[in-house]
């Protein structure tokens, strides 16, 4: 991995927190029990008692899996229709031009620290993709790194 990217990446990630650190103060994402999955509309609904409060428009960036120990990229995942993760394959692109491996691989291995791997990923992919912030829920297998596009308050 060349020293430029090596920075650009750490950088990109003290970004993205910024950016989630923006999100949670003006949606309250953290405040809301349940989230749901619109997978038609590519959208994130956060209610409290059934009452949706806040949408956003996602992507899905990747995920994360504990038993394989490894990074998805959404693009190399064929289970998510292609609306899903619909312009996430610029970050490829991007990794191609600048011929950097995590990028264009499929798969990202990693032993040290997964979530720390997803995180970086994610960040890449909010700066490049412009994003607002990234959503992360767990599953029981590791986790899922949603792309806000949009965010509004529904009450």
């Amino acid at each position: 991995m060349s020293d430029w990217y090596e920075q650009w990446r750490h950088d990109a990630l003290h970004e993205l927190i910024e950016k989630n650190d923006r999100v949670m103060a003006d949606f309250r994402i953290n405040d809301w029990p349940r989230w749901d999955y619109g997978l038609k509309d590519c959208s994130l609904i956060f209610s409290d008692q059934g009452v949706p409060r806040v949408v956003a428009e996602v992507r899905l960036i990747g995920s994360t899996s504990k038993a394989l120990n490894n990074w998805q990229w959404a693009w190399a995942n064929s289970n998510w229709p292609p609306e899903v993760v619909s312009g996430v394959e610029a970050v490829k692109a991007y990794g191609e031009e600048h011929a950097i491996a995590e990028l264009t691989h499929g798969w990202v291995e990693d032993d040290d620290d997964l979530n720390q791997k997803g995180w970086e990923l994610s960040a890449v992919a909010a700066r490049l993709l412009n994003g607002l912030g990234v959503y992360r829920p767990q599953t029981d297998n590791g986790a899922l790194f949603f792309l806000y596009r949009s965010l509004r308050h529904l009450t």
